[in-house]
């Protein structure tokens, strides 16, 4: 576990040693304490003054399904997410993808 509070703009960084859940360090089959090196930078992302609601819809069918999918913005200055729909990847298979941005 390792747990850090970052204030925006800021970067941290070191060695630290890794603990497992009762807290107590963790040791490699060498006998030596792993460690983690760590770098972390805490950046503010861009937010929008008001949140964007428009809503995106995209439908798709073929013989054998239908499908729908929706998507909003919201707070973020750009949209984040994606997705896929592959309805004729052959006769017995389909594709359907959301990815998070």
């Amino acid at each position: 576990r390792l747990c850090m509070e970052l204030k925006p703009n800021e970067a941290w960084e070191g060695e630290y040693p890794l603990l497992d859940q009762r807290g107590e360090p963790l040791v490699g089959h060498s006998g030596e304490q792993a460690t983690i090196l760590v770098k972390a930078v805490y950046s503010m992302a861009e937010y929008l003054d008001q949140a964007a609601t428009e809503k995106h819809v995209e439908e798709a069918a073929n013989e054998v399904c239908k499908c729908s999918v929706a998507s909003m913005q919201g707070w973020r200055s750009s949209m984040e997410d994606a997705h896929d729909i592959q309805l004729a990847l052959d006769a017995k298979a389909a594709f359907f993808g959301v990815y998070d941005g």
